[in-house]
């Protein structure tokens, strides 16, 4: 019984914040209404995207470890807010993007978001796990 719940955590978490994005949304709406992930990354869909622009780990005590594609490290950010500004700089291409937050379990649940070029959210998918 304790396995199947720990086994379950992760896509309980994952569906229950698929549940609470909605169409029009922005990224800092996005991210203030999911705060469980572990790990989100994105990608533009500009032509000759075919590799993350960035990934994103969520680690204790509300810090994050981003990674920006062609970046030769990884850059330790004190708040989300400083993560919101940088993706959000990111996105301001004038493309749409897709992007997937992973939840961790065993299996891990993860579940897609793609963007406007606007910056807003077109729609969720589904819950797949595991990942």
């Amino acid at each position: 019984m304790l396995l199947s719940l720990l086994m379950s955590q992760s896509c309980l978490r994952a569906e229950w914040a698929r549940r609470h994005i909605k169409p029009g949304m922005t990224l800092a709406q996005v991210l203030n209404a999911n705060d469980s992930w572990w790990m989100f990354r994105g990608i533009s869909e500009r032509p000759g995207s075919d590799s993350p622009l960035f990934w994103a780990l969520r680690g204790d005590g509300g810090t994050y470890s981003l990674h920006l594609g062609g970046a030769t490290g990884d850059k330790m950010l004190g708040s989300k807010e400083e993560l919101i500004q940088i993706i959000q700089q990111q996105m301001s291409d004038g493309h749409a993007w897709n992007m997937s937050f992973t939840y961790l379990g065993t299996p891990r649940s993860t579940f897609g978001i793609s963007f406007d070029a606007q910056g807003r959210v077109r729609e969720a998918s589904s819950v797949a796990g595991p990942s």
